[in-house]
């Protein structure tokens, strides 16, 4: 379906770009989990690898750079035990994967974080499905164009702030 057949799903993908800092494609090369300062949090840092960048507000990014993008959960050894945290809306990303991310940027850590539970979308070929648990999706088919959500996000954006 073209997204402009899709106008319910429109208005929310509009929302979620224009609060966005940073919308993005790329590749996870790499993850690690590990507790929180204070020890109570479980989460996972990616090393994800810009492919294309589609909004980028604040801080410069390009096609080649390599971010690191925060998720709550992950698994780490403690003790000899493997303790493991879930969120259901924020599933754990494959390393090797494809995504689609809709991101602000945190200055202090030179990171980026998710904008919600509807903020990463799995890619494979020219479609997109959202990579959540959650049963509160924008999307519940696979036959969505990743081609026609990018031109919609790009020609959205300069407007987002006006």
């Amino acid at each position: 379906f073209p997204l402009d057949r899709l106008i319910p799903q429109r208005a929310l993908f509009e929302k979620i770009a224009c609060q966005s800092e940073v919308v993005v494609i790329g590749k996870v090369l790499s993850k690690n989990s590990q507790f929180s300062d204070d020890a109570t949090t479980i989460f996972t840092d990616y090393d994800f690898e810009i492919l294309e960048v589609l909004k980028s507000q604040f801080v410069n990014l390009n096609a080649g750079k390599v971010i690191t993008t925060s998720r709550h959960g992950g698994r780490v050894l403690f003790n000899n035990y493997v303790i493991e945290v879930r969120d259901r809306g924020f599933k754990n990303l494959k390393v090797g994967g494809n995504y689609l991310l809709f991101l602000n940027y945190l200055p202090d850590s030179d990171s980026f974080v998710p904008r919600g539970s509807v903020s990463t979308y799995r890619i494979q070929g020219n479609r997109f499905m959202k990579n959540s648990d959650s049963k509160n999706t924008l999307f519940q088919k696979e036959d969505d164009r990743l081609s026609n959500l990018a031109t919609f996000i790009r020609e959205i954006s300069p407007r987002c702030h006006k």
